[in-house]
């Protein structure tokens, strides 16, 4: 299990669905300033401003894409689409780090 925080606000995050939406998110293009490898392994990072926003419009247009168009994208989504929605909003409001429970 993940926790994603900053200040008082937290997030658990499952770490099966992290990697399945990291992989998702990697094989679309999307590449962070650190490397993806530790936002999976690393016992505690920091996520950077610039990485949570990107990570942020990233996942809009997931989200509007699979408005648009739910059987195609259902297709192709295995991570639980709640938890993302979470995710997304939760990374929009900056950054933000990631510690293993």
């Amino acid at each position: 299990m993940l926790v994603f925080y900053r200040g008082n606000e937290s997030l658990e995050v499952d770490a099966l669905n992290w990697v399945k939406i990291l992989e998702f998110f990697s094989e679309a293009g999307w590449q962070p300033n650190i490397p993806t490898y530790r936002l999976l392994k690393d016992k505690s990072i920091t996520v950077s401003e610039a990485d949570a926003h990107a990570l942020s419009e990233a996942g809009r247009i997931v989200q509007e894409e699979t408005m648009a168009n739910p059987l195609e994208a259902y297709s192709t989504i295995d991570f639980d689409m709640g938890l993302f929605s979470e995710i997304i909003e939760f990374v929009s409001e900056g950054e933000f780090q990631i510690s293993q429970k």
